[in-house]
């Protein structure tokens, strides 16, 4: 009930900052450009399947730059600010409240998600067609879950351990890429998508693909479950590391390194 309690309160807290006001209007509008650009992008191939692709891409794309991102800001701010030392002497865990705040993020992240996907419609010659609506359903979301899970692996990798985001920064375009957002990583070099399949979303935009172009079931449910798989390997290894994480920081009280 505890972390359950502090959970819930550490996404009211971060809601409240995040529901209504600049923050509400400013991530609404500010993937907006990039997204048309790269829809327009997608509109100019007659292949079956690609405006859809694009659009589901561009919104799993725009939800996990701005919760990630958005987490690793707020949790930054409060650090500096001090008052991330009285997360530190609850007798819940630090991760419960981290847990919180990215649910809250991700909530938030969820609105300019969706408009980068109403643009990407729009911007489409005419709405994608889906031979198999259930396993395009199966496959968004299990792409929505490896999103949420390969964001928060970075809270203690360098939101607590370092709180630098110089670098979590310089590898973002690269998460993209590999994540399968933009295009199938099948498309890249063979060394380039080995690596690639370390991300539960590269399996899932694979099921995404195969939904839409009409693919056996089978692989896609070989997909999603993949997906899955990898998905709760990410949160297993993001709780081993706030263990390790906390630990520290509770025994050397550095906050900041």
């Amino acid at each position: 009930m505890i972390y359950l309690l502090a959970i819930g309160g550490a996404f009211w807290q971060q809601w409240k900052t995040l529901g209504s006001g600049w923050n509400f209007a400013v991530g609404m509008v500010a993937n907006v450009p990039i997204v048309a650009a790269l829809a327009w992008v997608a509109t100019q191939s007659n292949r079956s399947g690609v405006v859809g692709y694009a659009a589901i891409g561009l919104f799993l794309m725009t939800l996990w730059n701005q919760s990630q991102l958005g987490m690793r800001w707020s949790v930054y701010g409060e650090a500096y600010a001090g008052t991330l030392e009285f997360s530190l002497i609850s007798r819940a865990p630090l991760m419960a409240f981290l847990v919180g705040k990215a649910l809250a993020h991700a909530l938030a992240a969820a609105r300019p998600a969706l408009a980068a996907l109403i643009v990407a419609l729009i911007l489409a010659p005419e709405m994608p067609q889906v031979p198999n609506p259930s396993g395009l359903a199966i496959s968004v979301l299990a792409a929505t879950l490896g999103v949420l899970a390969t964001a928060f692996i970075f809270a203690p990798l360098q939101v607590i351990a370092a709180r630098q985001l110089d670098s979590v920064l310089s590898i973002r375009p690269f998460v993209i890429v590999l994540s399968g957002f933009l295009y199938p990583v099948s498309l890249l070099p063979a060394g380039v998508a080995l690596v690639a399949r370390i991300f539960p979303t590269s399996w899932a935009m694979d099921a995404v693909l195969l939904s839409l172009q009409g693919g056996a079931s089978a692989e896609i449910i070989v997909d999603v479950l993949t997906a899955l798989g990898l998905s709760v390997l990410y949160l297993l290894v993001t709780w081993g590391l706030f263990q390790l994480v906390e630990g520290r920081v509770r025994a050397t009280g550095a906050l900041i390194t």
